[in-house]
Order: C-alpha cells, then structure tokens, then sequence
C-alpha cells in the first residue's frame, strides 16, 4: 500500500468509528505527515483525493475539513457488525438472535437516534430533579472541597447507607447500614451478586421473560440460565421454580424482580413470595432480587420485598436510576450473608460511586423535595402507561394482550401469535419507531410475538396516540396469514 493509500485509509477509518464527523478538522499537514515519519507531499496527496470525493472541504488559511457524505461511510455499530461477520457470537446464540440483539441494543442505547425511541430503558432527563441535584452537588463540593479528589473504596458515605436504610424499611426492610454496598449502576450491582454466589459455568434459574440486564450479566460471568415460565400479571409461579429445581440438580440462585417487574410489570401477591421463599430455603439456593422498580408503585403503599421476608437468604439490589438520578447511576446491595463476599468483589472491580456524589445525593434524600420527586415519577409513570395502555387497546388487532400494572413505564404486548415480532420491529424501524421484541428478554429464542413498549419516552400527545395507531394498523396487516 503506497503512503498516499495509507493515509486516505486511516482517515476513513477514524471516520467508520465515529473518531471523526461532519465539520471536524483534519490534523495539519505538516502534524500528520511528521506523526506518520513521512514527507507531506503523501499526506498533501491524500487529502486532495479525499477533496475530489467530496469528503474533504480545503478552508483558506484554516485547513481541511469533513463534509456532510463523510456520514456516507460512518457506521456506528461498525464494530459489531465485524464481529458478527465473523461469526463471533456469544455461546449459544444463533446468528439470527445475535443479529436481533445487536438491532435491539443499537436501538435502546440511541446509538442510531429514532423519532419514537420506544425500545429505550430511561426516561427523558425533563422528568428528575437535575437543578435540584446539581445545587447539592455544589454545595457539597464548596462544603467539603477535598471531596472531589477522594472516593469510597471500602466504606461507603454513611450519610447515604443511612438514608437508604431508612427507604427501604418503606418495604418493610430492616437492614442495617454496613450491609448496604453503594454501586455504580444496576449492571454492576447484578454481576456482583451473581458473582457473590455463584462460578462460572453454575446454573442460575430466572424468570422468563426476563430482565435483558440480567441476562447480559449472566452472558458476561459465563452462567447457564434456567428459565423459569412467569405469568405476565402475577409473576414467576413457586411451584414453577420448584418444578425447575427438582429437574436441574445445581442451580446456585434465582434471580427475579417480585415488584413491577421489567419486562412485564408483574407484581407477585404477598403469599405467592412467601411461597417462593420457602422453595429457595428448602433448597438451598440464594435469591437475588432486583427491587429497582420497587419505589414507582402507584398505589399510596410501598408493596413488601423478598428481603422483608428471609433478611438473611435474600441479596437485595435496587437503585435511584428510575425515580431520581438515572445519570448519576447510583444502585445498591443489601447482600445479607453474602455481604462480606460483595464487599471482597467490589475491592477487586471497584465499581465506584464518587464521594462527592454520594454525599450530596444523601442530602438531596433528606429534603422535602425528595418526596416530592417520588410522588411525581410516580404520577407521570401511572398516565403513561395508563394512556399506552387505552391507546393499545383502541387501535392493536383484538387478540393483542396487554395488562395495566402496578408500577414503572413499561407494558408487554402480547401480539397475535401469526405476527413475526422481528419483521415488526424492521418495519418499524423503517419509520423511526423503535420497540424491544420480545426475543431479547429470554436466553433463547421465545416470546416472537411479543415486544415491550417504554411508554414515557416521549411525551404523550395527538402525535404519539397516532403513531400507535400506525403500529396497531402494521401489527394487523401483519397478522393476517
């Protein structure tokens, strides 16, 4: 490859992995060619071919710069896209699952921006209390400078475990405050309480549909998944996860979400978790048990957890990411006698909570406007999906099944069995409209007729109620035979 080809080359690759965009400067002549060890004239040589494709713009006296059809050669999931033509997949997927999934992620983490982005986890930045936040952090920041520079690595802000303690006695929790381990976010919360009790390889029973966060720790510790059948509106059924024990000797834990579970927002009744609990000690197996939603229950009470009930047997994770700060990624664990195996864990991956974040979000706790906040999450939750809820009822073909549940922002749609959910989410895709298909909540292949739906990532109006009734239009063309 001559020099001139070299340096074309490296651009257009810093411009395939987003390194480079549209209006971004070139480095200098003179700065590259001295960087690559060469003479200008290849470097002058390859920008004049770049200009000539139109992707280089030469400013006088400026320099060069990208053009608008240098979008033509980005690409922003590049590499993935290379790994799967290289058939580099995690075991046990096929390449259409694996194909799915990176469309999905692509679409859920905005990486290709969508008009409807209703396959997204978060909720617009508009609905927490940022001023609010920011005035304690700056406060906390004037107050205790050194903070900036510091952060907990064994011990976490007492202020902050001493708040949370007090949240969670609002389910009847009674912990105390050493057991509480501060995390940076739900997905390090929930490798670290997989990993307290389990190794790789172990067999690991969850609800099905289950929590694409927990099923991407699973993937990355190298867990073998034991899908336990859940109903949509009651939860993962005792007698089922019995049933699953006794036919898989060596499940190490359950992992499930008992309150307004995500996907499906199901909520187990108070004797169905004793139930469950007393399976788990029967056989041994720890519960791991992510509460995140647990705080936007749209009733007046909080409804109990699973760690009410065994205090000891239960690691208990949640977080502030849906009802205050889901930028400051703040989640926690109660690990019960797992606790010392956490904390041991924690030291080695060290997913860290700044100090100064963890003291000003433990003031920010104390003030009225917390609980103002909450109650506001909580109302803005309860007309989004209730809206959703009518809307998908009005317009979607009459075998759709859907339910109104007890908290969060997310609804399951159950679509009429002929509907391909994969085709739907590629046509609907085609439109700006993004959904999670059902596929992506189980370790293999199920749920092709269902999706779930963010109902509060945009804002509800005559706009949004018709762009569901365009996808209840599709959803019926679709299924017809």
């Amino acid at each position: 490859m001559s020099k001139q080809a070299l340096i074309e080359s490296m651009i257009l690759d810093m411009i395939r992995h987003g390194v480079l965009k549209p209006g971004d400067q070139l480095p200098s002549v003179r700065k590259l060619a001295a960087q690559q060890k060469m003479s200008i004239t290849p470097v002058m040589e390859a920008y004049y071919s770049l200009e000539l494709q139109e992707m280089v713009e030469c400013r006088v006296r400026s320099g060069y710069y990208l053009t608008d059809k240098a979008l033509e050669y980005a690409s922003p999931s590049m590499l993935s896209q290379r790994l799967f033509e290289k058939d580099v997949y995690p075991a046990g997927e096929t390449k259409s699952q694996h194909s799915l999934w990176l469309k999905f992620s692509d679409a859920a983490l905005m990486t290709t921006p969508h008009r409807y982005p209703f396959s997204t986890m978060t909720t617009p930045p508009t609905m927490f209390p940022n001023e609010a936040l920011s005035a304690h952090i700056s406060r906390t920041a004037r107050l205790v400078p050194e903070g900036v520079g510091q952060f907990y690595v064994r011990h976490d802000s007492e202020l902050l475990q001493a708040a949370i303690a007090r949240q969670m006695f609002h389910s009847q929790c009674i912990v105390g405050r050493n057991e509480i381990c501060i995390i940076s976010g739900l997905m390090q919360a929930k490798i670290l309480a997989l990993r307290a009790c389990t190794n790789t390889g172990d067999l690991v029973a969850m609800e099905s549909p289950g929590n694409e966060v927990t099923i991407m720790a699973l993937r990355f510790l190298g867990l073998r998944a034991v899908p336990v059948p859940s109903d949509p509106v009651t939860g993962m059924d005792p007698a089922a996860l019995e049933h699953a024990l006794e036919e898989n000797p060596g499940v190490r834990c359950v992992a499930l979400s008992p309150t307004n579970s995500e996907p499906c927002g199901s909520t187990m009744p108070q004797s169905a978790k004793e139930a469950l609990v007393a399976v788990a000690q029967k056989h041994c197996i720890a519960i791991i048990e992510d509460d995140a939603m647990g705080d936007t229950c749209f009733g007046v009470s909080r409804q109990p957890a699973l760690k009410s009930i065994a205090p000891d047997d239960v690691i208990y994770i949640s977080g502030f990411e849906k009802t205050f700060a889901p930028g400051l990624h703040i989640a926690w664990i109660a690990g019960g006698l797992y606790s010392a195996d956490i904390l041991f864990y924690k030291g080695l991956s060290m997913p860290l909570v700044p100090t100064l974040i963890q003291d000003s979000v433990a003031a920010f706790l104390d003030t009225s406007a917390a609980k103002a906040q909450l109650k506001k999450v909580r109302s803005a939750y309860k007309s989004g999906v209730t809206n959703f809820y009518h809307a998908i009822g009005r317009y979607f073909p009459a075998e759709t099944k859907t339910h109104l549940p007890s908290g969060g922002h997310f609804l399951w749609v159950q679509l009429p069995v002929a509907v391909d959910v994969e085709r739907y989410f590629d046509l609907l895709m085609e439109q700006s409209i993004s959904i999670a298909p059902g596929p992506v909540f189980s370790m293999g292949h199920e749920f092709t007729h269902c999706f779930r739906i963010n109902c509060c990532s945009v804002p509800w109006n005559e706009e949004t109620e018709s762009v569901l009734a365009r996808m209840g239009r599709l959803a019926q063309d679709l299924s017809v035979p």
